[in-house]
């Protein structure tokens, strides 16, 4: 049986309308009720049927500039990159967004940085523009995210994108272009070690207090986290396990037994 998609076609193309004329055109004046018609549309795009009107409309594009128009800051920059990113969660996109995803990443709006990282996150999960989202570049925003953000939200998904990076580096059947081995010098994955370290500590303590007003938040990131540390461990590259130092690895047991005893 067919699911009836709650995304009205009409009101959807009227909002995709004064979204251009409003933000990237400036024909108009924005109006005051544009943000709450996009939040509802940010709402409804976790829907399959909403993400194809969506796609099919030339939303992704839409919005992709209408956030660059809002110089990646402010709420409605927000809202629209929410609503690309849940687009890419379900759907692989045509359009590029790749370069959307990392200058919103440059934002000190840590609330549309948090939306360039989700949308970076579905983009390598669905394989979609390796190139300019898994490169020594694109791993330096990543870090700079995990190691200096006071938003957990913004922690879970750069140790998701880090993570998931990993993951298709050692995949024999997807081409890297510059693969970073774990086995090489560079600074990025001692780094990476050290990060996950300090973070986790954090996040154990944090948890173990449970003084957080943000308790499902600091969860989720903490086990984005663990994914990461149990992907770079168990990472085999040039036939050798890399392995946490043994100090991190009960820090991760501290932590764990924290929130499941919790």
């Amino acid at each position: 049986m067919a699911t009836r998609c709650h995304l009205d076609e009409a009101f959807l193309l009227k909002v995709l309308r004064d979204t251009v004329n409003q933000q990237i055109l400036e024909k108009e004046e924005v109006q005051e009720d544009l943000e709450k018609r996009l939040e509802a549309i940010w709402d409804l795009s976790i829907e399959l049927e909403a993400a194809q009107a969506i796609c099919h409309f030339q939303g992704l594009s839409i919005f992709a500039e209408a956030a660059e128009r809002g110089a990646f800051k402010g709420r409605l920059s927000e809202i629209c990159l929410g609503i690309v990113a849940n687009v890419c969660t379900l759907l692989t996109p045509a359009l590029d967004l790749a370069t959307t995803a990392l200058r919103a990443l440059e934002s000190f709006d840590a609330s549309v940085a948090l939306q360039g990282l989700r949308i970076a996150c579905a983009l390598l999960c669905s394989r979609s523009s390796l190139q300019e989202l898994w490169n020594d570049e694109a791993l330096d925003r990543y870090l700079f995210a995990l190691e200096n953000s006071l938003r957990w939200g913004l922690v879970r998904y750069a140790c998701d994108a880090v993570c998931q990076g990993l993951l298709l580096e050692s995949d024999e059947a997807v081409k890297i272009p510059r693969v970073l081995r774990l086995a090489d010098d560079s600074l990025a994955r001692p780094q990476i070690a050290r990060l996950l370290e300090a973070r986790t500590l954090e996040l154990a303590t944090e948890l173990l207090e449970g003084e957080s007003e943000a308790g499902d938040e600091a969860e989720t990131a903490w086990w984005s986290a663990l994914r990461l540390a149990e992907r770079r461990q168990n990472m085999q590259t040039h036939g050798m396990w890399v392995k946490l130092p043994k100090h991190m690895e009960r820090r991760i047991l501290f932590g764990t037994a924290a929130i499941i005893l919790g």
